[in-house]
């Protein structure tokens, strides 16, 4: 469930990814980068779970275990930037991202 969660969060993030990037891609990661444009996992016209699925499906073993913690790491390799979720519970206020409650 926690790699589920994990996966629909990235998702989530995608369109993050694509905009934040700043530096020009080499030709090699730009082809690579094409074939990602028509993976299942980036068409959000497909039911969630089956983009979840085919997105952990090419999620290595240190890839999905990098995504299991309060700060995730960027996986290049698949157009996925790094995030850093915000951790509340019903119970507390605190931002653990900003330091801050509120």
């Amino acid at each position: 469930m926690k790699t589920i969660w994990a996966a629909f969060i990235i998702l989530s993030t995608l369109s993050l990814a694509q905009d934040s990037s700043t530096k020009p891609a080499q030709p090699a990661a730009q082809a690579a980068m094409a074939d990602l444009a028509n993976a299942p996992f980036r068409n959000s016209a497909l039911p969630t779970e089956d983009r979840v699925n085919d997105l952990v499906s090419r999620l290595t073993l240190e890839e999905k275990v990098s995504q299991m913690v309060h700060t995730a790491a960027a996986i290049p390799r698949l157009g996925i930037a790094s995030f850093a979720r915000n951790m509340k519970s019903a119970f507390s206020n605190w931002d653990t991202a900003t330091g801050s409650t509120g």
